[in-house]
């Protein structure tokens, strides 16, 4: 058969082509063509209109690429005009690319969209519905996989897709780009600059003060959207503030009573001119609502765009006074959209600052931090319902304004450091003054000067307390991807492979000596008997192994001390289940001995078969002062991120996230475990259970408060069915039964709760000593880990943030979980007193007063569970004990 190769590199049958033609969609589509990520800003996209019938109107599109592959930081192109004729290529050229590259340019554009650098996916969406129409790349994701490469598409491609397929491209090298203007059929149909049609031409442009001029409260109007959308309008006011290509104009006169509460500003994208403040500006442009990423709601920025030449500066002015505004869940921010404001409230404190080096953005939130409304009240309840709609509504984000990524210094707050942090919980002082703006799904404060701040309620916490002597002390810590490389027969290291696939956590050996430095300092700091760790490395117990490595460094971290000497709990596999990451046990051999071999559990859902959950280790130990036994078993359950929609788990619709049917079966099944061979004995539950203190996995194992949960069982033919459950175990939550408050040890969203936990049995509710959550690591921005990326930028002091912000001997944002810390008196003396139950409506919101941080007051089978129970006695796994080191 006769071969048809083409311009882009590839070939296919003439009997495919003539199908793939004839099978193109009737309807017009665009799908990504071409990718070309070279050197320097030899940037291009290529788009390619699937139908050959009908034109695409490349205006109904915009391309959306994820900045560093995060879903949270998008920018959105919308420069293309005109139509694109049926099989037709359109090319995107970055314009400070070569000339050769600028030569087969539909569109040459200084958009920071045309700046992808190989770990930024990029999307086609239509700007109508939002909808996606093709992908290239994977949102979440931060791999470079597109760098230094050019992809076309292969010629059996017909249309777009909806997620992210290798198997699509061919891939070439740095610089291939001899392909771009070159249907799939080989055709040369390109869409040259001069292609465009002509815009209407605009009438004559007047002058200040004259009767063309829109009142901007008009173009604002009362809604979230412009009434003038797509208008060409003239306004005239006072620039108030001026921010890269973009700059705010606000008129001096109140709005007319027909538009009360509308705006009285608007924000102008001009790249052109350059106003200062106070200047008062005449200039004339198309309305626009402007959505700033692939943003979940549909807000929008009102904004005057295409500016040109149409603009006219009148005099200069002595500004605006702003507008007192204060924020309530109640306020209608809309009514201040691009107005200067002075913000009249004393009761705001940082929320989340994940974002603050990264883009400028700090979350605050009136009267505290916010909590996780299935951390406080039982997912369905009407309360939990209630405090996600406040929640929601009780958010305003500090932004310093510029497009750019990873800025040098935050505008408001110059000396971010190490030693000058901003956690959450930290009050920020009154008279906050700037721009309010929306964007990112939120509405965002431009802060005018330096913001001062009141931290004296979210200090960073010393060390937790000390133990009595003669107390045991657990604790579990999620050690955050715990890699240290995989050796290679010549001795080097491999940062991006593992035993099990692809390696996470620190990608250098540089970044791996901090983050193993912060991390062996916690560890010190708990000095805990026994420790569970979750994500650690599944390499093995060998000598170079992850684990090994970890006791090694603590065990050098105790030399002085002759109390405490590490070893870890060893299965009898090598591997515990096919995750790249484990969980795992240690011990201070110097105060418990092991009691028989650990347990690992592999039936369903922990099963091979299931992959969802990281097999959990169940281990005896013997204290070693009274003789007492304790049995700890560690846990990480499946993570609420990706999908199990495959298994007829879809999203829980109560804000549990996805696949918690999954982790009902996982608690289900490890509750009945314990209930039949370690029943009226002394057990802790720790871990990682991916649950809220009040969701369905936790209530499986406490004294749950509804009478049934859903689970996901799996039949003799591999189904998987929903089955409810009414096993309950009864253990009880350390956190609630000793501090009469909801857990806090990870912050999501802008939102505290637990999803690490400490559970024991009933014949340990005497026996708690002590309970300690350590916040040292969710209430600190990402930014001060161990990674190096995005920590480049230089201040005016030649210091980069990573010289700023990350300090190698402090345990603080030594992971993104905080350690749960649990302190048994297990002396063999029972006590008389009973304690009170616990349920979730006796429980303090540890919300509004930020006291959360004092610590001692309190930041991805069969219907009958498949496997009969009679073989769960069986699930021993026989293993070597490792010798204590003399």
């Amino acid at each position: 058969m006769k071969t048809i190769t083409y311009n882009k590199g590839f070939a296919l049958s003439a009997m495919a082509a003539s199908v793939m033609l004839a099978s193109s969609s009737v309807n017009a589509e665009l799908m990504i063509s071409e990718y070309v990520e070279g050197s320097g800003y030899n940037k291009a996209l290529e788009l390619y209109n699937t139908s050959q019938e009908n034109s695409v109107d490349l205006s109904d599109y915009q391309l959306v690429v994820y900045r560093n592959g995060a879903k949270d930081n998008v920018t959105t192109f919308s420069e293309m005009q005109g139509t694109l004729k049926p099989g037709h290529t359109y090319v995107i050229v970055n314009k400070r690319a070569s000339g050769e590259l600028k030569d087969k340019a539909s569109l040459i554009t200084n958009s920071p969209a045309l700046g992808f650098n190989g770990d930024d996916p990029v999307e086609i969406q239509r700007i109508a519905t939002g909808e996606r129409v093709d992908i290239l790349g994977v949102p979440g994701a931060s791999e470079k996989d597109l760098e230094n490469k050019t992809l076309a598409r292969k010629a059996d491609v017909k249309n777009g897709s909806q997620e992210h397929d290798l198997n699509q491209w061919e891939i070439m090298s740095k610089n291939s780009f001899s392909g771009l203007g070159y249907t799939p059929d080989g055709e040369h149909k390109p869409t040259s600059a001069g292609d465009k049609p002509e815009p209407e031409p605009r009438p004559d442009f007047g002058q200040c003060n004259d009767e063309s001029i829109t009142p901007i409260h008009e173009v604002q109007g009362k809604g979230f959207k412009s009434p003038l959308e797509n208008k060409l309008v003239t306004v005239q006011g006072v620039v108030t503030a001026v921010y890269d290509s973009t700059y705010f104009v606000q008129q001096t006169t109140p709005a007319s009573s027909e538009y009360d509460g509308a705006s009285l500003a608007i924000q102008v994208y001009d790249s052109k001119n350059k106003p200062k403040v106070n200047d008062v500006v005449y200039i004339r442009g198309i309305v626009k609502e402007y959505k700033s990423m692939n943003q979940k709601t549909d807000g929008t920025m009102t904004q005057l765009t295409e500016i040109g030449n149409d603009y006219e500066k009148c005099r200069e002015s002595s500004g605006i006074k702003p507008t007192s505004l204060l924020f309530t869940t109640n306020t209608n921010l809309e009514s201040y959209e691009g107005m200067q404001v002075s913000l009249s409230n004393k009761n705001l404190y940082i929320s989340s600052n994940r974002l603050l080096n990264r883009y400028g953005n700090l979350t605050l939130a009136l009267d505290g931090v916010r909590q996780k409304p299935n951390n406080l009240y039982l997912p369905s309840s009407e309360e939990a319902a209630q405090l996600r709609k406040d929640n929601a509504r009780n958010s305003i984000v500090l932004d310093d304004g510029s497009t750019k990524s990873n800025p040098a210094t935050i505008s408001y707050y110059p000396n971010l450091s190490d030693d000058n942090p901003l956690r959450v919980g930290t009050l920020v002082n009154g008279g906050l003054k700037g721009i309010l703006r929306y964007a990112y799904d939120s509405y965002q404060l431009i802060p005018a000067a330096e913001i001062s701040i009141d931290n004296s309620q979210s200090l960073r916490p010393e060390s937790p307390e000390k133990k009595a002597p003669e107390n045991l002390r657990i604790a579990s810590f999620n050690v955050l991807n715990y890699f240290n490389g995989l050796r290679n027969d010549d001795g080097t290291i491999d940062w991006k492979r593992s035993d099990k696939g692809k390696a996470r956590g620190a990608n250098s050996a540089g970044e791996f000596a901090t983050q193993r430095s912060k991390i062996i300092n916690a560890i010190h700091e708990i000095d805990a008997d026994i420790l569970g760790l979750l994500e650690v490395e599944n390499d093995g117990y060998g000598e170079y192994s992850a684990i090994q490595d970890l006791v090694n460094g603590l065990n050098k971290a105790f030399e002085d001390d002759p109390e405490t000497h590490y070893e870890f709990v060893r299965t009898s596999d090598k591997y515990i289940g096919q995750d790249v990451i484990k969980v795992a046990m240690i011990y201070n051999t110097h105060r418990v001995e092991p009691e028989g071999e650990p347990t690992v559990l592999k039936i369903y859902p922990f099963d091979e078969k299931t992959k969802k959950h990281r097999q959990p280790i169940i281990q005896t130990f013997k204290y070693t002062n009274s003789n007492e036994p304790v049995t700890v078993a560690i846990n990480h359950f499946k993570s609420k991120g990706s999908s199990c929609d495959a298994m007829n788990d879809p999203k829980d619709e109560f804000g549990q996230g996805n696949c918690n049917r999954m982790r009902v079966s996982a608690a289900d099944t490890l509750g009945r475990f314990l209930k039949d061979n370690y029943d009226n004995q002394n057990v802790v539950i720790l871990g990682d259970l991916n649950a809220y203190a009040q969701e369905d996995p936790v209530k499986v194992l406490t004294d749950a408060e509804a009478e049934s949960h859903e689970m996901m069982t799996r039949d003799d033919s591999g189904q998987y069915k929903r089955t409810p459950t009414t096993f309950k175990l009864g253990y009880i939550p350390a956190v609630e039964a000793k501090h009469h408050k909801a857990p806090i040890s990870f912050i999501y969203d802008g939102e505290v709760g637990a999803l690490d936990h400490a559970l024991y049995s009933p014949s340990l509710k005497n026996k708690v000593d002590n309970v300690i959550e350590w916040n040292i690591n969710g209430y600190e921005m990402p930014g001060h880990d161990y990674n190096t990326e995005y920590k480049n930028a230089e201040n005016q002091q030649d210091e980069t943030w990573y010289q700023r912000l990350v300090n190698s001997d402090s345990p603080y944002r030594s992971s993104d979980h905080d350690p749960v810390i649990v302190d048994l008196a297990l002396n063999n003396i029972e006590e008389e007193e009973e304690e009170e139950e616990v349920k979730s409506s006796d429980l303090k919101p540890a919300i509004i007063k930020p006291a959360l941080n004092n610590i001692e007051e309190e930041d991805d089978e069969s219907g009958s569970m498949g496997i009969p129970m009679l073989l769960l006695g069986a699930l021993t796994l026989l293993g070597r004990r490792r010798k204590p080191r003399a």
